[in-house]
């Protein structure tokens, strides 16, 4: 089998070689998936020999655009949803196009070949982050060159909130990924494959699932099946910018041959539709072991952390650029003085002293250097901060998830920053389930708390305090009547 076809079949959704996971537990999680023995296996990297390198990566913006969007055209597609193919598998959703129609096309910078797309699917929880911050879900638009050279992905943040109203195109998604969950729901309601009297557990964020949708099964879940699915109208906002950079596929085998174009502003859904969606990734039902299938962390999550730079260059693109039409490289300017600003002169004379080039060489070189290792900490530093705010981020989650009621043997806000300050600034895992384990806080369990503690930890088996007291407290402050509130303070 050549590479392309290799390649065409992973960004399909087909599975080859050995099964990874999002489970850091059983050595097939994300941060052993360079191990894994598939064949031309890149998740350890490739040294940037190829010029893509990993992804996702950590986004930094700079809160100014370097450049227009003007090399990009979108072409929609006249697939209708009738036509979509809706798929549901242990990596999560996903939608192809059938046969005789076309999911639209894009070109992109510094390339004059179209990419047409081939597929969608979503992540549950960002995999990229954008000034370390995470989203809660990631959807992802593979494209293939015309030539079949290399691949492009159109790729947006979802975010919801309790205020924003459904998304329509986003509702009909949801619809048809339900219609396909329930068929495997109805396939297995026999009682000789599988007893559904009690639905089952997702120990991910232990959810009990008897059933996953609408019970929508024989009719057609869309209201106007044969309107055309643009996707590149999904974005809430025409006004969205793109961040690109060269990268490779999120999934083993990784490999480095994905032109990555990341929108720089969310696409809102209702908070509704988000709890679906992560309800269709993690209650998943395969129809021919009528088992539990997702492949999902213990937090819900189907994303791979943000993976080094690696000296790589991100450009963000805008819509709408002041200062795009006058960006020209100007010489380096100096202070003078007499405060005014001043082109420093360039000597070209060949004949200088050998002793003044060999110091200005030298002078060179070692300014070079400085800037090569102040270049290294920045991104190793971005990289862990990224890493922080996802930990952050799947504890918060998972403590949503947790039901915090208050008792009156249990603590207040007040005297839970009391009894976790006495811990100094970092707790133990023991320290941790002491705290947890003893009811003084809600009614978690053992392995609640082991995977509470598994998010916040900072690699080396301990956790801030601090963050244990944000994410204690903003749990409660998120749950319903009876959590622990603002009117517990001391």
């Amino acid at each position: 089998m050549n590479l392309f076809l290799k390649i065409s079949l992973l960004v399909s959704g087909v599975a080859m070689g050995t099964e990874f996971t999002y489970f850091e537990e059983g050595g097939a999680g994300p941060s052993h998936w360079a191990n894994l023995h598939i064949e031309d296996n890149q998740c350890g990297g490739t040294l940037m020999t190829s010029g893509y390198g990993q992804s996702p990566v950590a986004i930094s913006d700079q809160h100014e655009c370097e450049t227009d969007m003007s090399a990009y055209s979108f072409q929609p597609g006249d697939c209708t949803w009738d036509d979509l193919i809706f798929s549901i598998g242990s990596h999560g959703v996903k939608v192809s196009k059938g046969e005789g129609c076309s999911l639209g096309s894009m070109t992109i910078p510094h390339s004059s070949n179209a990419f047409d797309a081939l597929h969608f699917h979503v992540h549950t929880s960002s995999e990229h982050t954008i000034d370390g911050d995470f989203y809660e879900a990631e959807l992802h638009v593979v494209h293939q060159e015309v030539t079949g050279e290399s691949f492009a992905v159109f790729g947006m943040m979802l975010s919801s909130s309790q205020d924003a109203v459904d998304h329509a195109a986003i509702e009909n998604l949801l619809r048809g990924w339900e219609k396909v969950a329930n068929v495997a729901e109805a396939e297995c309601a026999d009682a000789n494959r599988r007893r559904l009297e009690n639905g089952f557990e997702a120990i991910q964020q232990r959810v009990t699932c008897p059933a996953v949708g609408t019970d929508l099964i024989e009719e057609l879940p869309f209201a106007n099946p044969e309107e055309v699915l643009d996707l590149y109208e999904l974005p809430t906002t025409p006004k969205f910018g793109v961040y690109t950079y060269k990268g490779g596929l999120t999934t083993p085998p990784c490999t480095e041959i994905v032109n990555w174009n990341v929108l720089d502003t969310p696409t809102l859904i209702s908070r509704n539709q988000m709890d679906r969606l992560y309800k269709l990734t993690l209650c998943y039902v395969d129809s021919e072991t009528c088992q539990h299938a997702t492949i999902a962390s213990r937090d819900g999550f189907t994303s791979r952390p943000p993976q080094p730079l690696m000296g790589r260059k991100i450009v963000h693109r805008c819509r709408v650029c002041e200062k795009c039409d006058t960006i020209v490289d100007f010489a380096p300017t100096f202070i003078m003085n007499d405060g005014d600003p001043k082109e420093e002169p360039v000597d070209v004379n060949l004949h200088d002293d050998d002793e003044n080039l060999g110091l200005a060489l030298g002078l060179f070189a070692a300014g070079a250097a400085l800037l090569f290792l102040a270049f290294v900490a920045y991104h190793v530093y971005a990289l862990q901060q990224a890493q922080r705010n996802h930990r952050l981020a799947m504890s918060s989650r998972i403590a949503r998830h947790i039901t915090l009621t208050k008792s009156a043997n249990q603590l207040s806000r007040a005297e839970i920053i009391t009894e976790i300050e006495k811990y100094g600034e970092f707790m133990s895992k023991v320290q941790f389930e002491d705290l947890i384990g003893s009811g003084k806080v809600g009614c978690m369990t053992d392995g609640d708390a082991n995977t509470l503690f598994a998010a916040l930890d900072d690699g080396k088996g301990k956790a801030k305090s601090l963050e244990v007291a944000s994410m204690l407290l903003s749990a409660g402050n998120a749950l319903h009547t009876g959590a622990i509130t603002d009117d517990d303070s001391a």
